[in-house]
């Protein structure tokens, strides 16, 4: 997509929106009206491209100020930006996420009866094209502020002109057995048939698409600035298609952190990732405006109640707080975590472990945990069993998750992490490239070769322990092509495409784009008359 251009949902009028009914005023206020709400629905349009910036239910985080800067703010008393949400709310083109406490900005989304899974393109206005030229600019002179010291992003990039990225033909047989399989599956369900075919054969047109994007070198990268991590054609791949992910003509292999949150959350709660300074593993490296947060709040921290003077990564403590803290640094994450949290649980805390399931404890414990560590809902940790559980375990460790949150935000934890892990991806790549093993990252993960599986994990288990003090467990895999579908891969992801609710029903327009269904349809029928009855039966657009 051109950078001054957007696309917008087909379903939504522009020109109605601009009648007198909503707006009125001189023709060169209503142009920059015009121009504004352009912008803005532009970027609440989903693709492949933009899908990481949205969450489950479709809403993207936009900042008031972020928009202002590029909408531009108007006069005093009408501010274009309240104006064009007045105009999007009270039209019910969008739908607002409500604040939340500790959270940096509104979420918004398109109102779902308006996703036609068609769009239209639209040329942005000159006023809204040089203020996203300027703020640009501005971030790239602002990010040396806080972006994460002593990395290079670049040896990322020269990976997509080094090496070759293919796919495995049999890709292919594997997608028309998934198709097939969901065919059966749809088959023999009794209501909104034709919702969840749309929605298998939209995934099925966007996994093509990813490929024939890779295929044809048609790479994305982006760097997140605010948690410094790497987004590319491999990282946004979905985890489907990666066994038949081709480098250099080789299978590949995929060596992850195990536990990884968990193990940058231990790596990061101790004296000297809090107070060292200049190159290494430290807060100064990698999160230096938290620095400046920690010390401008200082004076009121209010976790300096009851005589608490060991401060550890922006929360204080006390000397029996510290043990407890020392205790969870010094857990051996080179071996599961999840299970030796059941294990610890059983030993201290019999009564307690009656709630956690008997059997797949250690999944229960596994799809909890991120809720455990970044909930910004009190009521909803009080809820979650596993926080009760590492409450008991470690009281420290979750005073320090809660005083965190309550002190600063959700987000910020979420992003210290989140830079942490990416400053070890990072430096171990380094590594990597001087040995000349070949790499994408997948953020907590590196792929390679599978004659490079071993060598790598041998340099991710040294160069994280040499930057943080800590053993890590890397977990390593050689990714196999298979040519049909295992019945768990099937029903994983029929759960996602089955249209069961109204809820589930929006929330597939959010992702449903008619081109993806088009070239999933195209893909799986032999013949023209096969997909005409098709499309008839779902009633797709000819």
């Amino acid at each position: 997509m051109n950078e001054k251009k957007v696309l917008i949902s087909k379903g939504i009028n522009i020109e109605n929106l601009l009648g007198e009914k909503n707006i009125k005023g001189r023709p060169d206020f209503i142009e920059n009206i015009r121009n504004g709400i352009i912008y803005f629905l532009g970027l609440l349009h989903q693709t492949d491209r933009n899908c990481y910036l949205f969450d489950d239910n479709g809403y993207r985080n936009l900042s008031s100020q972020y928009l202002t800067n590029i909408i531009g703010k108007g006069s005093a008393n009408k501010r274009r930006l309240n104006i064009i949400k007045d105009i999007l709310i009270s039209n019910n083109i969008i739908e607002v996420k409500n604040y939340l406490q500790n959270v940096k900005s509104y979420g918004y989304r398109i109102s779902s009866n308006l996703l036609s899974g068609d769009s239209v393109e639209y040329e942005l206005g000159k006023l809204i094209i040089d203020n996203l030229r300027k703020f640009k600019e501005n971030q790239e002179k602002e990010s040396l502020l806080s972006e994460i010291k002593g990395v290079d992003y670049n040896i990322l990039m020269e990976q997509f002109e080094l090496n070759e990225i293919s796919f495995d033909s049999r890709v292919y047989d594997y997608l028309r057995d998934f198709t097939q399989k969901g065919i059966e599956r749809i088959e023999k369900k009794q209501k909104n048939e034709k919702e969840t075919f749309l929605n298998l054969f939209n995934y099925v047109g966007k996994l093509l698409n990813h490929i024939q994007q890779i295929e044809e070198k048609n790479f994305t990268h982006n760097i997140a600035l605010s948690n410094g991590r790497f987004f590319s054609s491999i990282s946004t791949l979905p985890k489907i298609l990666r066994p038949f992910l081709k480098i250099n003509g080789k299978n590949v292999s995929e060596n992850d952190i195990m536990s990884s949150q968990s193990f940058i959350l231990s790596s990061i709660l101790n004296k000297k990732f809090t107070h060292n300074d200049g190159k290494g593993y430290n807060l100064d490296t990698i999160f230096e405006d938290m620095v400046r947060i920690f010390r401008n709040l200082d004076i009121i921290n209010l976790s300096k109640n009851g005589g608490r003077k060991n401060l550890i990564t922006g929360v204080y403590f006390n000397d029996l707080e510290i043990k407890e803290i020392e205790e969870f640094h010094n857990i051996d994450f080179t071996k599961d975590f999840y299970e030796f949290l059941l294990i610890e649980g059983e030993k201290k805390h019999p009564d307690l472990m009656k709630k956690f399931p008997k059997e797949n404890g250690r999944d229960f414990v596994k799809k909890r945990i991120m809720s455990t560590l970044f909930d910004k809902n009190g009521i909803y940790r009080e809820e979650n069993i596993l926080t009760e559980l590492i409450k008991n375990l470690y009281p420290a460790v979750n005073t320090y998750i809660e005083r965190f949150i309550q002190m600063y935000t959700s987000t910020d934890f979420a992003l210290l992490l989140q830079r942490a892990e990416a400053f070890l991806i990072l430096k171990t790549c380094e590594k990597l490239k001087e040995e000349n093993v070949p790499f994408f990252t997948i953020h907590d993960s590196i792929i390679t070769t599978e004659e490079f599986k071993d060598r790598l994990g041998f340099i991710m288990r040294n160069e994280i322990y040499r930057l943080s003090g800590k053993k890590v467990g890397v977990k390593s895999k050689t990714l196999i092509p298979l040519t049909k579908v295992e019945k768990m891969i099937i029903d994983e992801k029929f759960r996602k495409i089955n249209v069961t609710s109204v809820k589930s029903l929006e929330k597939s327009k959010t992702y449903l784009d008619n081109q993806f269904v088009k070239s999933g349809l195209d893909f799986y029928y032999k013949t023209k008359k096969e997909k005409k009855v098709m499309m008839d039966y779902i009633g797709l657009p000819k």
